[in-house]
């Protein structure tokens, strides 16, 4: 069920059609990356803090299916 719903996920996101960098203001020093490797092609996208968007969202995802127990306002 996980991953079919981690597919969905990705499938949603379409993280190959999203700007590789993003400038931001953040100068705390988190950086979420998502790497895809898709019928041979691959593609890597970085934030800096997210605070919303699909890479937020997919990073929240890999962090809940790890088990890894966080509280949200702690993540940035």
């Amino acid at each position: 069920r996980e991953w079919a719903d981690l597919q969905q996920r990705l499938t949603a996101a379409d993280v190959c059609a999203l700007d590789a960098v993003v400038e931001s203001t953040a100068h705390d020093g988190a950086e979420w990356i998502v790497e895809v490797k898709e019928r041979g092609s691959y593609c890597a996208v970085s934030r800096r803090s997210p605070r919303d968007g699909s890479v937020r969202a997919l990073g929240l995802f890999f962090i809940e299916a790890s088990g890894l127990v966080a509280s949200r306002d702690e993540l940035y």
